[in-house]
């Protein structure tokens, strides 16, 4: 727990147990070919976790900007090159999260530690879909 309340979440702890076989040993990552790989696993996710307050570490996978170029919606996902590679992590190991106030656009191979309220929504796109949404967002630099 933070000094703020909110909980520190490992990404294993949003992922049903009989899944954590998918999640422990992923499908391998391939560049054959011109069709994109399918995204596995499911999006069953912890009820539990549903409006908590949650702070989670990994990487960004910028979706949309303002007219600045700043960050307004992202994908957050456990490993650096998730979702930008194929195939994407499983859905209930990928967290969408739309800002309440744009950020400068961060560096996508950096990690960063996002803050907020943790909801089981699904939210699909062309890049992915995911099965977890994170409001009342702050992002910063990931500090070990």
């Amino acid at each position: 727990m933070t000094a703020d309340g909110y909980r520190n979440l490992d990404w294993l702890e949003m992922v049903p147990k009989d899944e954590l076989e998918i999640v422990q040993h992923p499908a391998p990552v391939t560049h054959v070919g011109s069709l994109r790989a399918q995204q596995v696993g499911t999006y069953r996710s912890i009820a539990s976790l549903d409006g908590e307050k949650v702070q989670l570490a990994g990487y960004i996978v910028p979706l949309e900007a303002d007219d600045k170029g700043d960050l307004t919606e992202f994908f957050l996902v456990p490993y650096y090159g998730a979702c930008i590679h194929v195939p994407p992590p499983p859905p209930n190991q990928i967290v969408y999260v739309k800002l309440d106030k744009a950020v400068e656009a961060p560096e996508i191979w950096d990690p960063y530690s996002v803050k907020g309220i943790l909801h089981a929504r699904k939210t699909a796109n062309d890049v992915a879909g995911s099965a977890y949404t994170l409001e009342q967002a702050s992002v910063k630099p990931w500090e070990n």
